[in-house]
């Protein structure tokens, strides 16, 4: 189909996600319920390239047939925690007999 095709042309990739696995139901009860993923994240390569860290979120369902998706990007991996990381401390003894430093 022709949405297949562009992705593939355009060498998308889908983001993948965390949360729940649909993103769209008809609002039915029990067995007349459906449900799908319907919305998803695509990016190109120069995009993924630029955003090596993403992450995509489904979120909770409010007042729609859609659940709200999120996507947090960017250039860099978060930090876990606040002062989880090791700085390196350095240190010349010249820097003794510099007034400024």
């Amino acid at each position: 189909d022709n949405f297949q095709h562009m992705v593939s042309a355009c060498s998308f990739k889908d983001l993948g996600f965390t949360g729940y696995p649909y993103t769209w139901t008809n609002n039915r009860g029990d067995k007349e319920n459906v449900q799908e993923r319907l919305d998803r994240f695509l990016a190109n390569p120069a995009w993924l390239r630029l955003f090596s860290w993403n992450h995509v979120r489904h979120l909770q369902k409010r007042h729609s047939d859609h659940l709200p998706i999120t996507v947090d990007c960017r250039i860099t991996a978060p930090r876990i925690a606040r002062g989880t990381s090791r700085k390196i401390w350095r240190f010349e003894k010249a820097w003794l007999h510099k007034p400024e430093c």
